[in-house]
């Protein structure tokens, strides 16, 4: 005679989760406090630019700065922007005070989709105002788009232009490595055809 335990099973959604750790909120302030102190100290020029920046620095003492944790963004404030522009002389003031709402948790949520989801953490975007000019809301189009200058002005392979633009420092390698992909299975099926 077969005994029924059918009420102590779990969930196939409960089973799912067998192999994924719970987020560790703690260890996710760390990872996106220390991106940040790297920040500071590639603005000092105490680093170098390894493992990508999270600003751009233009005229007149203009900084963008666009952090990221496992290469997704990260927003500082939801002013529907792809970056929080600030002027070079409060940049590390505004680090010292990201860093610590980091610390105290303000950016948990942010932080836990970055580093449990494949997908960009979306920004709440305003509606914009007739006339002004949109840009790309997809965050490899750079990429890609330097890509395409090295391989058709330069005339150098997916995978010269990949290394090329890890050793520049600009984007994520990570992010590298998806447009690499892209243009290795574009080019996969250009043969296949």
């Amino acid at each position: 005679m077969a005994v029924d335990y059918s009420k102590y099973r779990s969930s196939p959604d409960d089973d799912r989760k067998f192999d994924i750790a719970p987020f560790d909120a703690e260890a996710g302030r760390v990872k996106m406090i220390a991106r940040i102190s790297r920040a500071l100290k590639q603005f000092n020029k105490e680093q170098g630019p390894q493992g990508g920046k999270d600003f751009d620095i233009g005229h007149n003492g203009q900084v963008r700065y666009k952090p990221t944790l496992n290469g997704q963004r990260i927003f500082v404030e939801n002013e529907g922007e792809d970056y929080f522009p600030i002027h070079s002389s409060q940049f590390p003031s505004l680090l010292t005070d990201f860093s610590r709402n980091v610390d105290h948790g303000h950016y948990d949520k942010q932080i836990e989709a970055a580093l449990t989801s494949e997908s960009v953490v979306p920004a709440t975007k305003p509606a914009k105002a007739a006339g002004t000019r949109s840009s790309s809301t997809d965050p490899l189009s750079g990429i890609r788009k330097a890509f395409g200058n090295r391989m058709g002005k330069q005339g150098v392979t997916a995978a010269e232009a990949a290394a090329a633009l890890k050793a520049g420092g600009k984007y994520e390698e990570a992010d590298i490595d998806k447009v690499l992909a892209e243009k290795l299975e574009a080019e996969k099926a250009a043969k296949t055809k």
